[in-house]
């Protein structure tokens, strides 16, 4: 087990730190654990300009929220920040709204892709390694309900939203170019004769 101390006490399990383990899906307390290890860092570029969102509340919203619905089916409410208590603790409010840069991981269907939120000019751009666009309509829900709940986020922390109003629901983020991941490998065996 391993415990990080850093806006609220967060513990790993073993099954947790397993999951960095190839052909494996990375949990997202591992990914939430990173965000907290870069938020802390002393280093200039962390401590003024980047803030990085720890993913799990995005994570248990899309959970709650399937497919990008603004309104629950379960609960039949609206996304509020206020229904997940648990999470709270881990968001840092001044940084939230007082870094011009938040990096936010996502992660669905087991991939993970980065959005990258510009608080000064309200702007927000999608990292993906393996998509170019958004590959399916579903998608596209999910991104535009991710910025909505973003945006929410950053309401909440005592900022501006990144849209006002109902355009709050139509928060367009392109993806941004970037080289492909390799997904398969081909591996080249060697024969060689010893003399």
């Amino acid at each position: 087990m391993c415990t990080l101390i850093g806006q609220g006490e967060y513990i790993l399990m073993r099954m947790h730190l397993a999951s960095l383990q190839a052909k494996s899906d990375i949990e997202s307390q591992i990914v939430s654990a990173i965000c907290l290890i870069l938020n802390n860092k002393n280093e200039k570029r962390f401590k003024e300009q980047i803030y990085c969102l720890p993913p799990d509340i995005v994570c248990m919203a899309l959970s709650d929220h399937p497919n990008g619905e603004f309104v629950s089916p379960k609960t039949k409410k609206e996304f509020r920040v206020e229904a997940y208590p648990s999470f709270i603790p881990f968001i840092d409010r001044k940084k939230l709204t007082s870094h011009p840069y938040i990096f936010a991981p996502v992660c669905y269907s087991g991939h993970w892709w980065l959005w990258l939120i510009n608080t000064r000019k309200r702007k927000c751009q999608i990292l993906d390694p393996l998509h170019k666009k958004a590959p399916t309509d579903e998608r596209k829900a999910i991104n535009k309900f991710t910025g909505y709940v973003f945006s929410r986020l950053i309401t909440y922390a005592g900022g501006e939203p990144l849209q006002k109003g109902e355009r709050e629901k139509e928060i367009k983020s392109p993806y941004v170019k970037i080289s492909g991941q390799k997904t398969r490998y081909k591996f080249v065996t060697l024969n060689i004769k010893l003399l």
